[in-house]
């Protein structure tokens, strides 16, 4: 019995094209929301002054819920401790301007069908200072990130992770980056973001 051609099956989605002869199931382990256009990124560069207390503080605000996927913190000069927030009315904060927009991972819209790329809904406001934010309420999550010296192996980032965090429809939080007291240079690195939005 002759096999069934792809683009006849009733389960014709399972496959990776309509024509028999090259239609395969597929195995990779990309997410479903890449080809649906609803993943985004966040990308800013670093550059927090070697002062005692100088800090680098992100307002984040997201009207649809969405999952972090992973984060990337680098520092080729200095380092800074890194902390996230709830939103809570606890903290005492800053006053903050516009950030980098978040952009799409992918702007292909060939498999979505897409018209237009869906606009995230998630935005990020940015302040610089010395001791601009002071916790309330403890931190959510955290790490140490510095650079490496000399010939020593450098310590300086944290690369894509497989700890991913959920967050609620309206959800606000503050980030923080706080310079490590006594470093003889200013801190200078990169910090991007990788979220999944729920339209």
């Amino acid at each position: 019995m002759k096999a069934p051609r792809a683009y006849d099956s009733s389960v014709q989605n399972l496959f990776t094209t309509e024509d028999n002869k090259t239609a395969r199931i597929p195995v990779d382990s990309q997410q479903t929301s890449f080809e649906e256009n609803r993943q985004f990124k966040f990308f800013d560069e670093l550059d927090i002054p070697k002062q005692g207390g100088s800090q680098v503080v992100y307002y984040v605000e997201s009207a649809n819920p969405f999952i972090l996927f992973n984060r990337m913190i680098s520092f080729y000069q200095g380092g800074a401790i890194y902390r996230i927030y709830r939103d809570d009315g606890t903290h005492t904060v800053p006053s903050v301007t516009p950030a980098n927009p978040v952009i799409p991972v992918n702007s292909d819209l060939t498999d979505s069908g897409l018209s237009v790329h869906p606009t995230s809904t998630i935005t990020l406001s940015k302040a610089t200072g010395i001791n601009i934010f002071t916790a309330g309420s403890g931190p959510t999550t955290g790490i140490s990130v510095r650079a490496g010296t000399q010939s020593r192996s450098s310590s300086g980032s944290i690369g894509p992770d497989d700890n991913r965090l959920g967050f609620r429809a309206n959800f606000s939080g503050w980030i923080v980056f706080t310079v490590i007291d006594g470093l003889n240079d200013n801190s200078v690195g990169e910090y991007e973001l990788f979220f999944e939005e729920r339209f």
